[in-house]
């Protein structure tokens, strides 16, 4: 019994110092938020995306003879990248030219039954040649059936047209250089109206990028007035050289964003449209920005966050979107406002609802 009750008795102090230590504020060293000017250098996530798109659809249906498109293959301007079966188009041809031929030349002739006779009675006996048999009955011919209405020699010459036409459409020609980058279930079969695959350009390409406000004015003045400069990192560390060809200056009211496109001519393709890259611009021009101390921004799998304290001294936390790190200092790009007080270096025992001291 007296050792339970020594037991307890050290129990409810325990609790009493814990308490005790609980009520004592932890000293933090804060600082408060504030824009100021520097030079700008700024990496962003964009979007790879092509000048061009072109979807390739065959005039035609059939079988096609050549190789199937598959995806990733690069191709010419020009360079023929399928081609229909096109045998029954031949025939279709052939028979619009004969058509035309036979309304041209003299129709099938009819011949006098007498006049027929006599000259074959002279072919029975040798007197003439089968040569010359068949150039007397075309002399004897008489007119044929009138064509009708039509059947003529110009309508049927629109036919031929028509039937080379349908012809040619059997070749398929790339009207861009660029990438196969989607093709249809089937390659080897092409439906008239139907897309047999996409091609996209991939040189030059353009990446676009959401721009924070507070830089716009500087951007736009380096853009105009020289000294920008702009690099495109993908995420294998391969860099390219680009440049500002468009930058707007009104908010997008659908998404309250600025959006600027940087183009640049992919020279080794090793950069695909659709793929998220990075965009570096840099500038001497100032823009006003929000900085805080590396050590204040803290990392989890959900992103940077920094810690802030209100009024009341009370800590929570705050996601923020960071930009590059100059001088020991990491520029915030959205998540701060202006007058906010953020932990500096906080402790590793630092936590949301905790009530603390400041310095």
């Amino acid at each position: 019994m007296q050792l339970k009750k020594w037991l307890s008795l050290i129990g409810v102090v325990a609790v009493v110092i814990g308490l005790a230590g609980c009520s004592k504020n932890m000293d933090v060293k804060v600082e408060t938020v504030s824009f100021s000017q520097a030079p700008v250098t700024l990496t962003l996530e964009g979007s790879v995306s092509s000048l061009t798109v072109v979807n390739v659809i065959p005039k035609l249906s059939g079988k096609i003879v050549t190789t199937p498109l598959v995806k990733g293959q690069e191709v010419q301007a020009g360079e023929v990248v399928a081609k229909v079966d096109d045998s029954i188009y031949r025939r279709q041809v052939q028979t619009a030219r004969y058509a035309t031929s036979a309304v041209a030349a003299p129709v099938t002739p009819k011949v006098d039954p007498a006049e027929q006779a006599k000259l074959a009675n002279w072919y029975n006996l040798g007197a003439i040649s089968r040569v010359e048999y068949d150039r007397l009955m075309r002399q004897a011919a008489v007119a044929a059936v009138p064509v009708t209405a039509g059947t003529g020699t110009a309508a049927l010459s629109s036919s031929v047209e028509a039937a080379q036409a349908m012809l040619a459409n059997a070749v398929i020609v790339s009207p861009i250089a660029g990438r196969i980058t989607a093709v249809a279930d089937n390659p080897s079969l092409a439906i008239a109206g139907k897309v047999l695959a996409t091609i996209q350009q991939i040189s030059p390409l353009v990446v676009s990028v959401t721009v924070p406000e507070n830089y716009i004015k500087t951007l736009g003045d380096a853009w105009h007035k020289g000294g920008l400069h702009i690099d495109i990192m993908n995420p294998s560390g391969k860099t390219e050289p680009g440049r500002l060809t468009y930058l707007t200056t009104v908010k997008d009211p659908s998404t309250g964003t600025f959006v600027a496109k940087i183009t640049f001519t992919n020279a080794d393709k090793s950069f695909s449209p659709g793929e998220l890259c990075y965009v570096r611009l840099s500038t001497e021009r100032q823009a006003p920005q929000l900085t805080v101390a590396k050590k204040a921004v803290q990392t989890k799998d959900s992103g940077d966050f920094v810690y802030i304290v209100n009024d009341k001294g009370i800590v929570d936390t705050r996601a923020v979107l960071t930009g590059d790190t100059v001088a020991g200092r990491v520029v915030i790009l959205d998540g701060l406002q202006a007058g906010e007080r953020v932990v500096s270096d906080p402790p590793a025992s630092l936590q949301i609802g905790m009530k603390v001291k400041t310095r």
